[in-house]
């Protein structure tokens, strides 16, 4: 009997002819007794069956979170973005930026908002940006200020004491 090519497989014993391809999610990196081809790896996927050797990246704006029978790598959401390459997750676009692309490829992809106003991260719309005060800073709108205490959330809400041992680094 002969091995597996690369890319092959036969999972059954008998009277065997030939190796099977590997399916479609899966890959076989080496030649030898190949019982079963391989899953794809968290950020890969292999779109067709055939003579799999391995699994391709994911393209820009996509990505995989796990590992599996990957035949594809799914979409970025809005208010995120990846470059192609071995992606497990997307990236958030930055606080004061929004993208409403499903699939960005790019951090250029995320949009800045307009002089004067600010969003949180991830934002996925234009209407995300406003001219409340970020986390961190108070005050009226369009004029935010740190006052050394800190907040976590948009708007105006008032700021609290730093606990014990901290400080807030903005000035």
């Amino acid at each position: 009997c002969d091995n597996c090519a690369a890319g092959k497989d036969k999972a059954s014993a008998g009277i065997n002819t030939a190796c099977d391809n590997c399916e479609a999610g899966k890959y076989k990196a080496d030649a030898g007794v190949n019982t079963a081809c391989d899953n794809c790896q968290a950020g890969k996927y292999k779109a067709d069956a055939g003579v799999n050797t391995a699994c391709d990246n994911c393209e820009a704006g996509k990505y995989q979170s796990t590992s599996g029978v990957n035949i594809e790598c799914d979409n970025c959401a809005a208010g995120k973005y990846n470059v192609a390459g071995i992606n497990l997750q997307c990236v958030l676009c930055e606080a004061s930026k929004y993208s409403a692309t499903v699939g960005a490829g790019s951090e250029s992809d995320c949009v800045a908002c307009e002089s004067g106003k600010t969003s949180a991260t991830g934002s996925d719309e234009e209407s995300d940006c406003s001219l409340d005060c970020s986390p961190g800073w108070t005050g009226q709108a369009g004029s935010c200020e740190d006052v050394g205490t800190f907040k976590d959330a948009v708007g105006e809400a008032s700021c609290e004491a730093c606990p014990a041992n901290s400080y807030s680094a903005q000035t």
